[in-house]
């Protein structure tokens, strides 16, 4: 199947009141993992990798194993490219197969990150790919997977009035919000101002994007989805899961140097929580109803 507009995935969440899970990967077999569980599950999906993987994998290359699976799969995919840290590597995104990209200017100041935003906005709906940024700051640290601190600066937190007016001034097509979620996993149990994305999305109509979804508790991301979010980023949950297993399974058998069956161990481990992940952000069976809506 072609690739699915970012515009229709989160579009039809917002609509149908989910949320489409956006999951990072890096190599053939993880992206396998990912469509099998999708299509076992109906379950619109939105394959992604960073400057983490492009440095691990090469970006046209993953891009070809990815696009390779996404052509083979029956259910609606899209492919994003996160947490550009510079206008020349979005750029490279762009022209390398993804069809959405997002901007991670939130560490300029602000006149600078619109700036940016807006160039590449421009550049890219030009050849029809989506753009996502961030304005805010989500704590840890994108592609790492440890154990992080919950952003708890009411400073660093996503400002209502500002996000309306960074819309407006770059054309973003999905904006991630900083509500107090950080990337990797918690050492101690984030607060999610709840209160403050309910006044973004009073101000901003393009859909919402929460990073830093792993290890965030279930009813805060039910809430957050309630009130807007139609994009939950996660990591660091679908990692564990599948370093654990490899670890255990290496450990159990450690003289069966047949790795694909060590692999396919731990893929299975990570597909078990990527379902249960479709499941709570309401994303099961929903693939045929944005198939056949009309946009």
């Amino acid at each position: 199947m072609a690739l699915t507009p970012l515009k229709n995935l989160l579009h039809h969440a917002l609509q149908e009141h989910y949320a489409v899970g956006a999951f990072t990967t890096f190599n053939m077999e993880y992206t396998r993992g990912l469509v099998e569980t999708a299509e076992e599950n109906q379950s619109p999906i939105i394959i992604m990798f960073g400057t983490v993987e492009t440095d691990y994998a090469g970006m046209e290359r993953l891009c070809s194993i990815i696009l390779q699976e996404i052509n083979w799969s029956k259910v609606p995919i899209g492919l994003h490219f996160d947490h550009g840290n510079s206008y020349e590597i979005v750029i490279k995104a762009i022209t390398s197969g993804f069809n959405s990209v997002m901007f991670d200017g939130s560490h300029l100041p602000y006149e600078e990150n619109v700036d940016i935003t807006r160039e590449i906005v421009r550049v890219a709906h030009a050849v029809d790919i989506a753009v996502e940024a961030e304005l805010g700051l989500v704590g840890g640290t994108e592609g790492e997977t440890g154990i992080e601190e919950p952003n708890t600066e009411t400073a660093g937190l996503t400002d209502p009035d500002q996000a309306l007016d960074f819309v407006k001034k770059t054309g973003v097509d999905a904006l991630a919000v900083a509500i107090g979620t950080a990337h990797g996993l918690y050492r101690r149990k984030p607060t999610i101002d709840i209160d403050r994305l309910i006044a973004i999305r009073k101000k901003v109509s393009v859909p919402l994007v929460l990073h830093g979804g792993s290890d965030t508790p279930e009813d805060k991301l039910l809430s957050s989805i309630d009130h807007g979010i139609a994009k939950i980023n996660i990591n660091s949950d679908l990692k564990a899961a599948f370093t654990r297993s490899l670890r255990s399974s290496l450990s159990n058998a450690p003289d069966d140097i047949a790795f694909e069956k060590h692999l396919s161990q731990a893929t299975k481990a990570m597909k078990r929580v990527l379902q249960q992940k479709m499941e709570l952000f309401r994303s099961s069976g929903k693939a045929l109803g944005l198939l056949t809506h009309s946009f």
